[in-house]
């Protein structure tokens, strides 16, 4: 016996313990005009759907056929590109490159000169840009000048710079054997954090498809800077999982720029290997063409 409830048309519910057996034999009733009345007309309502969803189709095709004919809501086509921190204009976009360190500052000392690889890079890398019609690269200072952080991101900011890249290497002098390349958006709680870690994943992903290791967090950390209240700072490195927003101040380009802005730490000039890899006349090319790509892939040219 079930006891799945049936529903009782009678009493206009469901009951318990269906009846067993179908109960007497009933005639077959004849079928009379109204009852066919009602087979008429799901018949009608379904072919009116098939004719409304062939003119749809037809309209759309002529649509497709006859070009630009009518232009797309300007606002609603700009919006997602605004939210992830695209100028609202589109190409050529401004893209700022900055060379580490510069002038009398020489950056880091290792197997190479810091700055020997950071304007080495940054000029391969506006070249690169300057070829494509969809941007326009500003320096962030000439090559064999120095120029403090204010001059740079007012220079990015003057050239109306939609993102900007810092050009760094990194150095152990204790251990040769350190390796690796990381990058720092603006952390947090800034202005442009989003878009910034946006672009910095993106050049994560293309140096480690260059050949690159990656520190951290596959190679995208912030960095922040504990005051130690005698005129000394302490790092203090946050992988991209941690989202908490800190007050504490990051690398000053990235807090100044009024753009999105990544800092990247390219390899380790102290390691042979990553200069090889990175800083040499080919190692350059190689890390420009990473930036280039992740640049690209961000305006989504």
């Amino acid at each position: 016996m079930s006891n799945q409830p049936f529903y009782d048309y009678e009493r206009g519910g469901y009951a318990q313990n269906a009846p067993q057996s179908p109960g007497p034999a009933r005639r077959p009733v004849a079928r009379t005009a109204p009852q066919r009345k009602k087979r008429f007309w799901p018949v009608v309502v379904l072919a009116l759907l098939l004719f409304t969803a062939a003119v749809a189709v037809i309209l759309m095709m002529l649509g497709a056929f006859s070009g630009s004919g009518t232009q797309p809501n300007a606002n609603v086509a700009e919006a997602p590109r605004q939210q992830a921190g695209l100028p609202a204009g589109g190409p050529p976009y401004v893209v700022a490159l900055d060379a580490g360190h510069g002038g009398n500052d020489v950056g880091a000392e290792g197997v190479i000169q810091e700055i020997e690889m950071t304007e080495k890079t940054v000029a391969c890398l506006y070249q690169l840009l300057e070829d494509d019609a969809n941007f326009t690269p500003v320096l962030c200072r000439e090559a064999g000048q120095g120029a403090t952080i204010d001059e740079r991101v007012a220079r990015a900011k003057d050239a109306g710079a939609a993102l900007l890249l810092s050009v760094h290497g990194n150095s152990d002098p204790t251990y040769a054997s350190t390796t690796g390349f990381e990058c720092f958006p603006q952390p947090p709680g800034r202005t442009h954090h989003d878009a910034g870690l946006t672009f910095a994943n993106y050049i994560a992903e293309e140096m480690r498809a260059a050949g690159a290791g990656t520190r951290g967090d596959y190679g995208v950390r912030y960095l922040y800077f504990i005051d130690q209240g005698n005129g000394n700072y302490e790092r203090m490195y946050r992988e991209v999982s941690d989202t908490s927003t800190y007050s504490d101040a990051t690398l000053g380009i990235l807090e100044r720029a009024s753009c999105p802005a990544v800092l990247a730490e390219q390899c380790y000039i102290t390691n042979e290997a990553d200069v090889r890899a990175f800083a040499s006349d080919t190692g350059c090319q190689t890390a420009a063409d990473s930036y280039y790509s992740a640049i690209c892939r961000y305006f989504g040219v």
